[in-house]
């Protein structure tokens, strides 16, 4: 019994010392100073002055190297020139040309009229256009607008079916123009604002 009780201190005894042994290691790594690195030859004159040296550049034994400059490469697209010459002068030989003759003549036919004729039909007829001299009534397709102040350029206009009136030499037309906005000349007619169209009737005919 009395043995059993010695080792069992024993082992105690060994067990705290390695414990604290471990102990004060551990803590004395951990409370330990850095050791500063050292330096080779930091203590040489020629790498550390007090004072500014100056530098004589030709005593250098430095070997200084030409500068690099790119080099000269031949132009790629040399060779291609001629292809896009070739190409550039087919498509201008495959342009349509333009028949100036059809040109020529279409605007020699397209009626010129006077400033204060287009002036009356803008100022009569909203829609209008002077371009070719029509304008859109409420109903049915477009028609030509003849006004008493045509041009005598143009003498006269052709209106609905086909039909020419003249209102430069017509003085009942040109005043049933001036009295009836909706005034027709190729049927002598007027939209009444009680119903249908009627007849219109001037002191001069």
């Amino acid at each position: 019994m009395a043995l059993k009780t010695m080792i069992a201190l024993l082992l105690k005894l060994t067990l705290s010392l390695t414990v604290l042994m471990g102990s004060a290691g551990i803590a004395s790594w951990l409370l330990a100073e850095p050791v500063a690195h050292p330096f080779s030859n930091i203590d040489m004159s020629s790498h550390w002055t007090t004072r500014p040296v100056r530098i004589d550049p030709a005593a250098q034994t430095y070997e200084r190297l030409p500068p690099r400059t790119a080099p000269i490469q031949a132009a790629e697209h040399d060779w291609k020139m001629p292809a896009i010459v070739e190409q550039a002068s087919t498509a201008q030989a495959e342009e349509p040309t333009i028949d100036r003759t059809l040109v020529t003549s279409a605007i020699e036919k397209i009626p010129v009229f006077g400033e204060a004729h287009v002036q009356w039909c803008q100022n009569r007829y909203r829609s209008y256009r002077a371009d070719d001299n029509s304008y859109q009534p409420y109903s049915g397709p477009r028609r030509q607008c003849a006004s008493p102040l045509m041009s005598a350029d143009t003498g006269e206009v052709e209106v609905a079916g086909g039909e020419s009136a003249s209102f430069v030499d017509d003085p009942h037309a040109a005043w049933c123009a001036n009295h009836y906005r909706s005034y027709r000349p190729e049927d002598n007619s007027y939209q009444s604002y009680s119903g249908g169209r009627r007849q219109c009737h001037s002191p001069h005919g």
